[in-house]
């Protein structure tokens, strides 16, 4: 009885342990969104890129979990291993199914709101250099305008 007890205590720590991993990756995730606001054009294409992979690489890590299924490995009174299979119930694979979609619309948002910003960025500097362009055309006009009067 001792072992099973053990064992039980066992599990479910490394269980909460593997969704520390998946809400410390979340996190991780969403700081990295966060630095991503504040980021040099120069980088900025390639830390998209790799945001990208990250989200998919977690949503696929999620949605395995979302679907519940597990085992564990269970120590009986005569000391052999059991394994077992588990599985989540459907309404905790319906509030993890949740969870993730809601964690994706909220890095989608965000995402839009950075590209958005840098791209408004970038407009406001072609504005900047076209009206640079069309100040020195139009000086160097001038110039010749009264060198011709």
């Amino acid at each position: 009885m001792y072992k099973i007890f053990l064992f039980l205590l066992i599990s479910i720590s490394l269980l909460s342990h593997a969704q520390t991993i998946s809400s410390l990756k979340k996190d991780e995730i969403l700081d990295n969104l966060s630095k991503l606001e504040k980021m040099e054009y120069e980088n900025y294409e390639q830390a998209i890129f790799n945001l990208n992979q990250e989200i998919l690489n977690y949503s696929e890590l999620r949605k395995k979990e979302c679907l519940g299924e597990f085992s564990t490995l269970e120590i009986d009174n005569e000391g052999e291993s059991i394994t077992k299979k588990n599985t989540l119930s459907k309404e905790e694979k319906k509030l993890c199914q949740i969870e993730l979609l809601n964690f994706r619309k909220k890095y989608i948002k965000n995402i839009y709101k950075i590209r958005k910003k840098h791209l408004e960025d970038i407009h406001q500097k072609q504005i900047e250099e076209l009206k640079s362009m069309q100040d020195e055309n139009l000086n160097e006009l001038d110039t010749v305008l009264q060198k011709l009067r």
